[in-house]
């Protein structure tokens, strides 16, 4: 397979004319590409010398559980992403220190090819340590990272979108104490957070941000749930 990112002349209807800007630019802020990664089932690391966590790509572990413990630090700077179809545990031993980029997901197709993000586990779930992943949202924040779940069925509203400056964001939920809302850019760095909502209305200044794509993550850390929003900065 081969990506193309050009500015081809078109034919017919398409064709330039009188009134085309020649030359053109085209302006690309990054392209993503993904490839299907193995599952190797359970997993059971302990020690973080046996990873190579590279600067130059994106570096993930895909199993059904995924335990972590040992000799196991993601040292500042350093990324790793888990993703686990059952479970992950954080044992005794690991630790993600602040400044490193650390996400850990349950993803019950991630195994099957489906790719399709799940919930976190109900309170029936079995629970071998208390910082599985259903925990793992509350901690993320001291990992200056966030790692959520993508849905949107949270009753928030977000004007103007696309902006070039403020955003307004409209909360018309119920219970605001339990939500906690996270502004993160493409690498999950978190911009702005506040701890419970406050207030219904909220007013972000993302002027000085680069133009590109940023999200608004809003956790609910009763019901271990999470809603991610897409934030378009021209």
């Amino acid at each position: 397979m081969q990506i193309i990112a050009n500015l081809a002349i078109q034919s017919g209807s398409n064709a330039p004319d009188s009134d085309t800007p020649f030359p053109s630019a085209l302006e690309i802020d990054y392209i993503r590409y993904y490839k299907q990664m193995p599952c190797d089932g359970s997993l059971n690391i302990t020690d973080v010398a046996s990873l190579d966590l590279s600067p130059d790509v994106y570096n993930v572990i895909i199993g059904t559980s995924i335990n972590l413990s040992g000799n196991f630090t993601v040292q500042s700077g350093q990324q790793l992403e888990v993703i686990a179809r059952d479970e992950i545990v954080l044992g005794p031993g690991f630790t993600a220190e602040a400044g490193s980029n650390f996400v850990a997901r349950i993803d019950e197709g991630i195994c099957i090819g489906a790719n399709k993000i799940a919930g976190n586990p109900d309170d029936n779930s079995p629970s071998t340590n208390k910082n599985q992943l259903s925990d793992v949202i509350n901690y993320s924040s001291s990992l200056n990272s966030l790692s959520v779940a993508e849905r949107t069925d949270c009753n928030v509203k977000i004007f103007p979108n696309p902006t070039k400056g403020k955003i307004t964001i409209e909360f018309t939920m119920n219970s605001m104490s339990k939500y906690e809302i996270y502004l993160i850019d493409m690498q999950g760095k978190i911009l702005y957070s506040q701890s419970p909502i406050e207030n219904t209305n909220i007013e972000i200044d993302i002027t000085s941000y680069s133009s590109g794509t940023y999200f608004l993550n809003v956790i609910d850390t009763k019901d271990k749930n999470a809603y991610s929003h897409k934030i378009i900065k021209n």
